[in-house]
């Protein structure tokens, strides 16, 4: 590859090492998932659908000459549903945590107020 991209260019053996034992990592680890979508789809055969999803959804790789039609895309409408349903739940946890803060607050003054209070009895 680098000898198409820059034929006056050489990797150092070190750095070819690394790149081969990376290469040889990725391939596996797609094959693996690959292969666990197969047996997920109930086929004993690992197919060009199955690389193509793991790629897609795992690495956000599309590769070129392949039309994606066997990859299913998720319907936006959904993810913008869940989106906002996320959303939603944020807010009524952040308001949640403030209200329950504020009456902490409101608890420590009162405390504070009641002590004050007999303290100045004592005083008194």
């Amino acid at each position: 590859m680098l000898k198409e991209l820059a034929p006056d260019l050489e990797f150092d053996e070190d750095v070819q090492e690394v790149l081969l034992e990376m290469t040889d990592d990725f391939v596996d680890t797609v094959l693996e998932h690959a292969s666990m979508l197969a047996k997920h789809r109930g086929s004993e055969q690992v197919e060009v659908k199955d690389v193509l999803l793991h790629l897609d959804r795992q690495w956000d790789m599309h590769i070129p000459g392949y039309s994606g039609e066997e990859v299913k895309k998720f319907p936006q409408k959904r993810l913008e549903t869940h989106a906002k349903r996320m959303a939603a739940v944020r807010r009524t946890v952040a308001a949640a945590n403030a209200a329950q803060l504020e009456a902490k607050k409101q608890a420590k003054l009162a405390a504070e107020r009641a002590a004050k209070k007999g303290g100045d009895a004592e005083d008194a």
